[in-house]
């Protein structure tokens, strides 16, 4: 895993970025599974603290390699990334969420609406469901065309 918390680890990253997609014209970025899917106790990040006392700000600072490269490269162009995470502050670099990969379900909805009230809650304005689309099988069923459109 990346030292996102280094200055000199991210203008690496993003120079890699830049060569092999910014120059080519790819300017938005989706940055899928930007949170680390297991906590790590044993690794030290941020001010010689450990993962779980810092929980997903590595995302944030992950979020900031783009921000950095993108606004030192796009000066006068809008800015946005996706993200299936944030942190306080990733509003600033015009982070936007989304609930990450869901079951197509009555109750994950259900679930979604409260899910968005929280992160509205959190200052986080740019936010989106998944719509439910990551596990079904039978796209002509009545009930699944219903869900999709809620």
């Amino acid at each position: 895993i990346p030292r996102q918390f280094n200055p000199v680890t991210r203008y690496f990253i993003w120079n890699k970025v830049k060569t092999n997609y910014f120059d080519y014209q790819i300017k938005t970025y989706w940055l899928d599974a930007d949170e680390p899917e297991k906590s790590q106790p044993e690794l030290q990040w941020w001010y010689d603290r450990h993962d779980v006392e810092i929980a997903m700000v590595w995302a944030r600072e992950h979020q900031r390699t783009f921000w950095d490269g993108l606004r030192e490269e796009k000066e006068e162009e809008e800015i946005i990334m996706l993200s299936r995470q944030a942190w306080i502050g990733s509003h600033r670099m015009n982070v936007a969420v989304w609930s990450g990969d869901i079951d197509s379900s009555w109750e994950e909805l259900l679930k979604q609406i409260k899910v968005a009230q929280n992160v509205a809650l959190s200052a986080i304005y740019w936010w989106t469901t998944d719509i439910g689309g990551y596990r079904h099988d039978d796209l002509d069923d009545n009930q699944f065309q219903e869900l999709i459109l809620r």
